[in-house]
């Protein structure tokens, strides 16, 4: 028979009875129970019930203020209550995450992803998901709880609400009562901060949070991009994600670097300065924000009312800024620009034509002066070459043959 105990709940748990298993990981077995919204986590081996015991059992007297344990909807999968069987800790009730009904943090990263599991593409939407990622840790960290191995599948995400519950709470590093600090025994490569690289897990707190929390907010601001993921202007393979990270190739500072490059598909030109500030200390300075200084800097982005996130004209349903253009659209010029590279000759044609549209609009409000041969002449130039950057080639060859035969007939009658 199991027995309960708890110091978080009144609610009396007697009786528990294991249900069939829902999921099952290195460490333990995950169990339905008897008791609505709630499921155990079953250790494996002897040597981790004793490792996790005390850590659970600090996390049962001191759980995180503003956290409600009893809704439907929880943000942790905290323990509730601790299971003894003949006196001998085996593991936790804990509130049952929605998988069903949520969504991982990682699929909301890329615009694919987003797609394949129908989440919203306006991009005030994913500012929200970074405002409440930073909310949610920022509780943990005033009770002195580091998740250190946080990284995006480690968070579910509520399509609805945008809320974020966290799984794997016994993974993170609590400090007990008595001032004791149980520490996490797990890491995830390209969530491992630079200075950390030699490190184990037990070794790493507060900055390490930091680290991954920026790289979290980084990553839903652009594009799905990871900010080591940078262009080496070498042409050198450095190696994977983590590698970059070890060497510090941050190619996203507002003072650009002469090793790296950002990623094409960057928006981060287009941030306010205070938010590249932010990432510039996290990155390149280790200065690192803290969950406090981003739930400071993007409450006002993620709150509409405050009007500091601007709608795209062009794409209201799906792009905003921060009142410095729209990136969004930038990239997709730049896309387009790329695409058509190839065609070097023509590609210079274009900007002369763009520049030449630009003359045009100058001169538009001086027609009214007086008319001359060059002034005919060069109206007619003008406004043909605006018309060419946009059709194809054969109707641009019978334009020209029309225009020049046009400017020929304005030319004889202003002699005449």
């Amino acid at each position: 028979m199991f027995i309960i105990k708890t110091s978080v709940s009144n609610k009396g748990f007697k009786n528990l009875r294991l249900k069939e298993l829902i999921a099952s990981g290195g460490a333990g077995k995950i169990f339905k129970t008897n008791f609505e919204n709630l499921v155990a986590k079953i250790y494996i081996t002897d040597k981790d019930k004793k490792l996790y015991e005390n850590k659970v059992l600090s996390m049962l007297s001191k759980p995180p203020k503003g956290i409600d344990f009893n809704k439907k909807l929880p943000q942790l999968a905290w323990p509730v209550g601790a299971i003894y069987e003949k006196n001998k800790f085996q593991g936790f009730l804990m509130p049952e995450i929605d998988f069903k009904g949520t969504v991982s943090l990682e699929r909301m990263l890329q615009k694919k992803m987003r797609k394949s599991v129908n989440l919203p593409e306006f991009y005030g939407y994913r500012i929200s998901v970074a405002y409440n990622v930073a909310a949610c840790i920022l509780k943990l960290h005033n009770l002195g709880y580091y998740v250190i191995d946080f990284k995006p599948v480690n968070c579910r995400l509520n399509p609805k609400t945008m809320n974020i519950s966290i799984i794997d709470c016994d993974g993170f590093s609590v400090l007990d009562d008595n001032k004791e600090r149980h520490p996490s025994y797990q890491y995830t490569p390209e969530y491992i901060a630079p200075e950390a690289k030699n490190k184990k897990p037990e070794d790493l707190g507060l900055q390490q949070d930091n680290f991954c929390l920026a790289v979290i907010i980084f990553r839903l601001l652009n594009n799905g991009l990871h900010p080591f993921q940078s262009k080496i202007k070498s042409g050198k393979n450095l190696g994977t994600i983590q590698d970059l990270v070890n060497k510090e190739a941050y190619g996203y500072g507002v003072k650009i670097s002469k090793k790296f490059g950002p990623a094409v598909q960057s928006i981060h030109e287009f941030f306010p300065k205070n938010i590249r500030e932010l990432f510039d200390n996290a990155f390149t300075k280790r200065i690192r924000p803290t969950a406090r200084e981003w739930v400071n800097i993007l409450r006002d982005y993620a709150d509409p009312s405050s009007g500091k996130l601007i709608k795209c004209e062009v794409v209201p349903e799906e792009h905003a800024h921060f009142g410095l253009g729209c990136g969004f659209c930038a990239l997709l010029i730049k896309n387009k620009k790329t695409k058509s590279q190839p065609k070097k000759r023509s590609q210079s044609k274009t900007n002369n034509l763009s520049s030449l549209k630009v003359t045009l609009a100058n001169k538009t409000p001086n027609i009214n002066r007086s008319i001359n041969k060059n002034n005919i002449a060069k109206l007619l130039e003008l406004k043909s070459i605006t018309i060419i950057s946009r059709i194809p080639f054969y109707v641009w060859l019978i334009l020209v043959i029309v225009n020049m035969f046009l400017i020929a007939v304005v030319e004889t009658e202003v002699l005449n």
